[in-house]
């Protein structure tokens, strides 16, 4: 029941007030490390609606946020590193993402050499038998 004075959607929005359901949350972001299912299990409800919860508190989503940057950050510092290293794989990514201004994009063929037409390779299905009454025959001969 709601306090006299209280509207229904005011009382069903108090726990989103609740400071230290809040604090809980923002604790389970970083020990999840940002794994909104996670987060859900250990609170005990089903994931849309921490998510629902998170979405409708200002300072989760900036934490969730932040922190799913970090990561972003981490992972593109080891792809860097590895570039570093001579990892071509790593390389390819990075000039792929970051250096389109250079003129590393993926060529794509649209004419054959000289302009001409892409003509597709031609696939052609025999069966084991046509393939030996052709031998048979250029024996014969």
């Amino acid at each position: 029941m709601h306090e006299q004075g209280q509207t229904i959607y005011e009382t069903s929005n108090a726990s989103f007030r609740d400071p230290a359901k809040v604090e809980r949350y923002l604790r389970l972001i970083e020990e999840c490390r940002g794994n909104v299912s996670a987060i859900a299990r250990e609170e005990g409800v089903a994931r849309t609606i921490a998510k629902g919860y998170i979405d409708k508190t200002p300072e989760l989503v900036s934490a969730l946020h932040d922190w799913r940057q970090s990561i972003v950050d981490t992972a593109e510092d080891n792809i860097f590193k590895a570039a570093e290293k001579g990892d071509l794989a790593s390389s390819k990514m990075i000039v792929a993402t970051l250096g389109k201004d250079r003129g590393w994009v993926p060529r794509e063929e649209k004419t054959g050499a000289d302009g001409t037409p892409l003509v597709p390779p031609q696939i052609v299905f025999t069966t084991y038998e046509d393939e030996h009454s052709a031998d048979e025959e250029k024996a014969a001969e």
